[in-house]
């Protein structure tokens, strides 16, 4: 049951959502994304969750407020990065220099010491954790690991990370795509053990039809194919400061980000963009306090009857 709402000033202070129509303008189909979003919130229960503060919550796209979800025991809340998979209910975070694994149906918390992280990704069958963090201690190259939890085994799959990637799973868990400190996109053949270099950017997501990733550079979201090729403009983003990939919601129809900019106070907020994808339409659907809004996971949680 949802007991407490935060409210952050959320969308901003304007008094009407703020849409652009980008690169298909002549395909909407006349009802904005955020009618689309309450809509499928309260029929489907689509929602967006982040974790901070010692909970779990939930963006409510009606009222643009945070409600509460879950309760983090005592000891385990994320210093700064994290990775929920609702889907398992598991949380994975970074806390006392080490990487815990939290049970949200248990309560039960593992601990892999072996290192600290930065970002963190678990796979979609949520027993593995792929995590950037540095080769050795001391060494400034940092380098994206695998954990297997159940071994409770690491292995290091990819080198040159770039400080802030995040590493990406496909669909079937066999390959990883992240960027390097050159903005090298590269994936990671899981299996074959290869490494590929697919092209320039950062920040590559997979997307949920096809073989493609989604990147960003100064000039938008991009799409391609793994190999590189077919290459295609997305989206421009509503903020020039973006700090997370383009990550889709599982039926393919939305995918969001997040970026900074300051309001008129010269204070620096955190904006989370939806964009539909089927006709590029953009709506913020928070605004305001940076704390926790990031990163966000898409998830389906049905009201209890």
């Amino acid at each position: 049951m949802l007991a407490r709402v935060l409210r952050f000033n959320l969308l901003g202070r304007v008094t009407a959502p703020l849409m652009l129509c980008l690169i298909a303008p002549g395909i909407s189909d006349g009802k904005d994304p955020l009618a689309e979003l309450k809509s499928l919130q309260a029929a489907d229960g689509l929602s967006l969750l982040s974790v901070h503060k010692g909970c779990i919550w939930k963006l409510e796209f009606g009222s643009g407020t945070l409600q509460k979800v879950a309760d983090l025991p005592g000891g385990v809340e994320p210093r700064s990065r994290y990775s929920l998979s609702w889907a398992h209910k598991k949380l994975a975070g970074d806390a006392r220099e080490a990487v815990f694994a939290l049970d949200l149906g248990s309560k039960k918390v593992e601990w892999f010491n072996e290192f600290g992280t930065y970002n963190m990704a678990w796979n979609h069958a949520g027993a593995k954790l792929a995590a950037v963090t540095s080769e050795a201690r001391g060494k400034l190259d940092l380098g994206v690991f695998v954990i297997d939890w159940a071994t409770g085994k690491s292995e290091l799959v990819g080198s040159h990370a770039a400080w802030g990637t995040s590493p990406e799973w496909s669909a079937d868990d066999a390959r990883l795509a992240y960027h390097t400190d050159k903005d090298e996109i590269v994936i990671v053949d899981l299996k074959n053990k290869r490494n590929s270099v697919v092209g320039k950017g950062s920040l590559p997501s997979w997307e949920p039809v096809g073989d493609r990733l989604t990147y960003l550079d100064k000039k938008g979201y991009w799409s391609q194919s793994t190999k590189g090729t077919d290459v295609r403009k997305l989206t421009d983003p509503l903020f020039p400061q973006n700090i997370a990939p383009l990550r889709y919601s599982e039926d393919g129809k939305f995918a969001v980000y997040c970026g900074f900019a300051a309001n008129e106070y010269f204070v620096e907020e955190l904006h989370v963009i939806v964009v539909r994808l089927k006709d590029r339409l953009q709506v913020p659907v928070f605004s305001g306090a940076a704390a926790g809004a990031c990163p966000l996971t898409w998830a389906i949680i049905k009201k209890s009857p």
